[in-house]
């Protein structure tokens, strides 16, 4: 599955919560704005109350700055717990439709199909799943506003040295589309021998009392 394929599903399972989603949206529109706009208050700091000596502007930039640590700070609490409440219902979602789906299979596939590799399903992949939710907004979705936020101040500051600093975008996605089919790869064979070492835990617990009696 690519990673394109993976975030529609994702935002397909994500849209009956769409909701509290658009408010984690704008807290991380807060953050990303604040955080860009912090290096800029250097430049009104410098030039406006420290080099003029200009306390009231100092004073007042400094006071801007503290409260949009407090705004973002308490954003920030706010977007967490609506994100771990949308995480769990999600897992639970996806709990319900597997079980459920499970019900509605053929006696054939239980035939042919380890139970491990059921339960494998229900452990490790939904694990998997619970992390990669959970790793979206510090890994993922932050980190690509800020460069986009940032991308757009250089522009408006210098348009030439921004045009150079976009140059890295493009080197900054080579990594991904060399390693990720590898890592992708190796995932599922991690996968793949973790069901199997729950087909054996399994089996091995059903048949307790013949192991125990074959020695």
């Amino acid at each position: 599955m690519s990673v394109f394929t993976f975030l529609q599903r994702i935002f397909s399972a994500l849209f009956p919560y769409r909701t509290q989603t658009l408010l984690i949206l704008l807290g991380l529109l807060l953050e990303m704005g604040f955080t860009g706009s912090v290096p800029m208050s250097f430049k009104f700091l410098i030039d406006n109350a420290i080099i003029p000596r200009d306390g009231q502007v100092l004073f007042l930039i400094l006071g801007l700055l503290a409260g949009g640590v407090v705004l973002v700070s308490i954003a920030g609490l706010a977007r967490d717990y609506l994100y771990a409440k949308i995480c769990a219902a999600l897992l639970i979602d996806l709990r319900d439709r597997l079980f459920s789906h499970l019900q509605r299979l053929s006696f054939g596939f239980y035939s042919r199909t380890a139970a491990g590799d059921v339960l494998a399903r229900f452990s490790t992949d939904l694990a998997a799943v619970e992390n990669a939710i959970t790793m979206a907004i510090p890994w993922a979705i932050l980190p690509a506003l800020d460069a986009l936020f940032s991308t757009f101040l250089l522009f408006t500051l210098d348009w030439r040295l921004a045009l150079i600093s976009t140059l890295v975008f493009p080197l900054s996605l080579l990594g991904p589309r060399i390693f990720a089919p590898r890592a992708s790869a190796a995932s599922y064979e991690r996968k793949q021998r973790e069901s199997h070492v729950l087909t054996a835990v399994q089996e091995n617990l059903d048949a307790h009392a013949v192991v125990k009696a074959l020695g």
